[in-house]
């Protein structure tokens, strides 16, 4: 998942696309504690370009709960 994550931010995919990335990786028993971890690895590569490191916030956002319900992907 972090390598697609990686392309998608660089390709500037749609936030909602790449939050699809990070159900298919839930959908294949991955972990909200693998996710956020994985996500927090990109935050930090990306931490030079405001907004792409923004972007990884907005996603962890979705991995967290701190989104909309209909949004969340971990309970």
């Amino acid at each position: 998942m972090k390598e697609v994550i990686k392309k998608g931010i660089n390709e500037n995919r749609e936030l909602l696309n790449l939050r699809d990335e990070i159900v298919k990786f839930k959908n294949q028993k991955g972990t909200k504690e693998g996710g956020i971890k994985m996500l927090d690895e990109l935050r930090i590569e990306f931490k030079d370009d405001e907004e792409k490191e923004d972007r990884i916030l907005e996603l962890l956002d979705f991995a967290t709960g701190w989104y909309q319900v209909r949004y969340r992907i971990w309970d």
